[in-house]
């Protein structure tokens, strides 16, 4: 840290820290801070807590998590354990939606995966670290006058701010929905108290009220179990690769490693069919949706929402604890003879009626055909699947069904760089 930072930091010391509440998120642990110390604007509580920034959006104020802990002595805990216990960053990370770069500078950046230039990260706002969108947050009316009474004051739930979970999963509760007015959100910081924020509930009650508010608070559970997970990271292709080995010991992968269409519809709509007239579910179950999962896990793509993945969890291994056991069993049990590197539903269900090739015939056809990938990436700066698939058709052929989780990491889906308040949201 430079000397005129030093000096800032002294000239903006905080003389008041608040204690961080179970499970409170960030931004609200500085919104808390700069109600105890009474500054004159939000900004400079942000400024004197993640340094001097031009932006002047409270949402997208950079967080720089050495230097809040140097402003902050260290109370808070390491930068590792604000990451850990403060911020939506574990939550993405476990269900591989997220990459990060750890900077010297102590700068956290993520992105959503599969980013096409590894090297370009888009550094994520307060906002947006903390409960993964930039306004209209959730709380649970039950939770927050439980801490006004005990407290005096409210604060913002990591748990409630996740995809797929509408109920509160300590009350049973609906959360609602806060939404701050657009005049004044964007250079606030809102507590769930404040007197302008309009609430508005997020799920919608019908007849089947009972059922749905099972699988709702089912699903908050797990999203909790997701959040609370020891430190674990996955990648997007190992996470689609267990879920297709669940599907066909389940019966629903063709031979050829397809999904079988209509007994799939069929199971997820008997599933989770209380849920298609509550708002952020009626999209996820309506017919073009349930048709693009099909191709993402028939294709082993990349699947496009946390809640699509939460939802399969939920079905086909019932706890977060169950999915962590599969996933470690699938790895273990990989022994290469169809590759091992090739997608989960494929070594075990896809290739059943396929002759077996002699696993040192395997590896070393394996290794000729990646030879020849690298290879041509290697004379081309910006080289394509599609380019890659003409100039060496039997190699592209080859890879694509038996390596095909290699050849997605060569050839990483080409998605436009998001806006900050694209990285997470889903709702």
């Amino acid at each position: 840290m430079g000397p005129w930072l030093i000096l800032w930091q002294n000239l903006m010391k905080l003389p008041n820290l608040p204690l961080r509440h179970p499970d409170e998120t960030l931004y609200s642990l500085v919104a808390r801070t700069r109600l105890m110390n009474g500054t004159q604007s939000d900004w400079e509580t942000c400024a004197a807590l993640f340094g001097p920034t031009p932006v002047r959006r409270i949402a997208d104020i950079p967080v720089n998590f050495t230097y809040f802990c140097e402003a902050t002595d260290g109370v808070y805990g390491s930068r590792a354990a604000l990451v850990r216990d403060a911020t939506a960053i574990p939550f993405f990370r476990s269900l591989g939606r997220l990459a990060r770069d750890d900077s010297p500078n102590g700068g956290q950046r993520c992105q959503p995966q599969p980013p096409r230039n590894k090297d370009v990260q888009k550094p994520c706002g307060l906002a947006i670290i903390s409960h993964g969108g930039i306004h209209n947050w959730r709380f649970c009316p039950a939770c927050r006058e439980e801490e006004i009474s005990a407290h005096g004051v409210p604060y913002w739930h990591r748990q409630h701010q996740l995809p797929a979970t509408l109920k509160c999963a300590k009350h049973g509760r609906n959360l609602v929905e806060g939404h701050p007015p657009k005049s004044t959100r964007d250079g606030r910081l809102w507590l769930p108290d404040a007197p302008t924020l309009v609430a508005q509930p997020v799920a919608v009650e019908n007849e089947k009220g009972l059922t749905q508010s099972t699988i709702l608070i089912r699903l908050a559970q797990l999203s909790g179990s997701v959040l609370v997970a020891p430190s674990w990271s996955s990648s997007a292709g190992r996470v689609i690769t267990t879920i297709r080995h669940a599907l066909g010991t389940r019966g629903l992968l063709t031979a050829a490693g397809r999904i079988r269409r209509d007994d799939f519809l069929l199971e997820v709509r008997r599933w989770f069919g209380p849920l298609a007239r509550v708002p952020p579910f009626a999209t996820l179950l309506g017919t073009t949706n349930l048709e693009q999962l099909v191709q993402a896990l028939s294709y082993t793509r990349p699947i496009r929402t946390c809640s699509e993945i939460l939802m399969l969890i939920d079905w086909l291994f019932g706890s977060w604890d169950t999915f962590l056991f599969h996933r470690d069993w699938q790895e273990v049990m990989e022994t290469g003879t169809i590759g091992a590197n090739a997608p989960a539903g494929c070594a075990t269900v896809g290739h059943r009626n396929r002759r077996r090739q002699p696993e040192q015939t395997f590896d070393a056809a394996r290794q000729a055909h990646r030879n020849t990938c690298v290879a041509f990436c290697r004379g081309q700066a910006d080289a394509s699947r599609t380019q890659f698939g003409r100039a060496h058709p039997k190699s592209y052929q080859w890879l694509r069904r038996n390596d095909a989780e290699w050849l997605n990491m060569q050839f990483p889906a080409r998605v436009p760089q998001p806006r900050q308040e694209q990285l997470f949201v889903e709702r």
